[in-house]
Parts: structure tokens; sequence; C-alpha cells
């Protein structure tokens, strides 16, 4: 009898069913990853521009100007992901929080690595006073 060299239909059916379940088990908790760093990476985003904006202020008082709120390009190199976003910096006006920085980014980029994301983020308190949301 002559030796044959290949695989059978149904080997084959076996490896590609084994391929689909294992994409159906992987694929998601991928997106789950990539989601969660999105989410971190917008946070530390917003714990920077903060602290960039709260250099800035003290830049301001020894120079003797007034800090103005503003853009938080006007305080920071922002990351191309957030620019042209509703993304504002304010500073603490009572005693306890002059000089720290609440940076909110009210509109979600719609393009870039954080499409989709805003929260706010508080340096005087250190919390996400509106919770961080990337859809």
């Amino acid at each position: 009898m002559k030796k044959k060299n290949g695989f059978t239909l149904i080997e084959l059916l076996a490896v590609i069913v084994i391929l689909a379940i294992i994409l159906v088990i992987a694929v998601p908790k991928i997106l789950s990853v990539i989601n969660d760093a999105t989410k971190n990476s917008f946070e530390s985003s917003l714990k920077m521009i903060a602290s960039s904006a709260e250099k800035n202020y003290q830049i301001q008082i020894i120079k003797g100007e007034t800090p103005a709120n503003g853009n938080c390009e006007a305080v920071a190199t922002v990351d191309a992901g957030l620019k042209g976003t509703v993304c504002s910096v304010t500073y603490g006006t009572t005693e306890d929080t002059k000089g720290t920085a609440v940076v909110k980014v009210e509109t979600a980029p719609t393009t870039g690595k954080f499409k989709g994301c805003i929260g706010t983020y508080n340096s005087a308190t250190q919390t996400f006073t509106t919770e961080v949301t990337c859809s």
C-alpha cells in the first residue's frame, strides 16, 4: 500500500475549530487589556498636566504675575491625543487649595489614543472627581 503525505480534511477542520475557540477566548481579554491601558495612560496624562500647571502657577507667582485659569495647552505640552479637546485647568482659590490644579477633560477626543476618554483630576485631593471613562 502506498503511503500518503499530508493532512486529512478532518484534521484541518479540527485545527480550525481549536483556533476559533482560542480566538473567542483571547480577543475579549486582549481588548480589555487595551482599554485598561488607555484609561491608565489617560489618568497619568491628567496627573502630569496638573503637576505642570502647579509648576507654572509657582513660576508666575515668582515673576509677580497673576496666574489665570486656562486650557491645558497653555500650561503643559499636551499629548497629541488631547489636542483639540475641551481640556481646562483651574487653580484652587481657598487658602488650603491655593496653587493646586484641577484638570478637566469635558469633551472626549474624537481621534488618537484617548478617543472617548473624559474625566477630572483634582490635585488637592489627588482624586478623580469625575471618574475617568473611556468608551
